[in-house]
């Protein structure tokens, strides 16, 4: 995180936003095979859809007192994701 903040991190960006690239996470004393890595970070289009669908069946409960900044957010990353 601090390399991050710092801005030498080395990361690859995503629908959803920056994630670790390959090997640039310390995983040393953790017993995590790299397969196991890149399938936690893995950002796949056709998941993602589906739970952002999901999430907007949620937030249809709320209506119109549902807050703009969130309907927005909703709709921005459907776009990334060709939705």
């Amino acid at each position: 995180m601090v390399e991050r903040i710092r801005g030498t991190a080395r990361a690859e960006e995503t629908p959803i936003g920056w994630v670790p690239a390959p090997g640039a996470l310390d995983t040393g004393g953790l017993d995590v095979a790299p397969a196991q890595l890149r399938e936690a970070l893995r950002c796949d289009a056709g998941e993602w859809l589906q739970a952002l669908d999901e999430l907007g069946e949620f937030y249809q409960q709320f209506g119109p007192r549902l807050p703009q900044p969130i309907a927005e957010t909703l709709a921005k990353t459907r776009r990334r994701f060709g939705g």
